[in-house]
C-alpha cells in the first residue's frame, strides 16, 4: 500500500520593524527601538510566517510601544487576512471551513471558527437556524447598514461558477 508523505509546513521570516519610529503619544520624532518579538502566524498553503515587530520606547513621555503592521495579520491574530476571508467566504456557502482550510491548505482551526469570524464581520448575533436576523431582512455590518438577504444570496451564487464556465 503506497503512503503519501506527511506534507511539511514552509517556515517564512517577515521583517516589520525600523531602527526607530515615531511615538503615537507625543509625537516625537525617531524614538529608538527598545527590543523585538516575534508573533507566529498561520497562512494558506502550508506556510507559517514568523514576524518579527519592533517595541520602541519614547523617552520624551516614557512610553513603550509596538509599531504594528496590519498588513500581513491584525495584532493578537493567529491567521492571516487571507486565511480569514477563505475561512469566512467557505462558511458563507454553508461549507465544512474548518475540514477544507486543513485538508487543503494546511491551516488548523476549531471547527465554529470560521463562523464566527463571519458573525464578527457582519455583526450578528447566533440565531437559530442559519444565523439569520430575527426578521430574517439582511445581516447586519459593523457601520449599522444592513445587507438584504437577496444580495448575500447573490453574491453566494457568484461565487459558485458551472463547470462549464470558467
Amino acid at each position: 500500500m503506497d503512503e503519501q508523505p506527511e506534507k511539511e509546513y514552509t517556515v517564512k521570516e517577515v521583517l516589520r520593524y525600523a531602527k526607530s519610529h515615531d511615538c503615537p503619544q507625543c509625537g516625537k520624532k525617531k524614538c529608538p527601538r527598545h527590543s523585538i518579538y516575534e508573533r507566529k502566524v498561520q497562512d494558506l498553503d502550508w506556510t507559517k510566517l514568523r514576524i518579527k515587530i519592533g517595541t520602541y520606547f519614547c523617552e520624551k513621555c516614557n512610553y513603550y510601544f509596538k509599531h504594528q503592521d496590519d498588513r500581513i495579520a491584525k495584532s493578537n491574530r493567529r491567521y492571516t487576512d487571507r486565511v480569514i476571508r477563505l475561512g469566512m467566504r467557505l462558511a458563507a456557502m454553508n461549507k465544512h471551513a474548518a475540514q477544507v482550510l486543513l485538508e487543503e491548505h494546511g491551516v488548523t482551526i476549531y471547527r465554529n471558527t470560521p463562523a464566527k469570524w463571519l458573525r464578527e464581520a457582519y455583526n450578528a448575533k447566533p440565531l437559530p437556524g442559519n444565523d439569520q436576523r430575527t426578521d430574517g431582512s439582511g445581516v447586519g455590518k459593523k457601520d449599522g447598514s444592513t445587507v438584504l438577504r437577496e444580495d448575500v444570496q447573490s453574491e453566494d451564487q457568484d461565487l459558485q461558477t458551472p463547470e462549464g464556465e470558467a
